[in-house]
């Protein structure tokens, strides 16, 4: 399996929605930051992970985490 980032300028593979700049929430809906990248396939574009840009104290930058993505 060869993953790369998925460009900006092309849009989600189907059936996914655009994913980036939306809120990840905490299973209690604490607000824990925003999707800033995908990663797929190489061959077949289904998605396998999302990069996730975790919430910063006092608007500082956050860290960034990237997670599996289970549809």
């Amino acid at each position: 399996m060869n993953v790369v980032r998925l460009a900006r300028t092309r849009a989600s593979p189907a059936p996914h929605r655009e994913l980036r700049q939306k809120s990840v929430f905490a299973s209690r809906g604490l607000n824990m930051g925003t999707v800033e990248n995908l990663y797929v396939e190489e061959d077949s574009k289904d998605m396998r992970f999302v990069d996730v840009v975790t919430n910063g104290f006092l608007a500082w930058e956050g860290n960034t985490t990237l997670f599996p993505w289970k549809p």
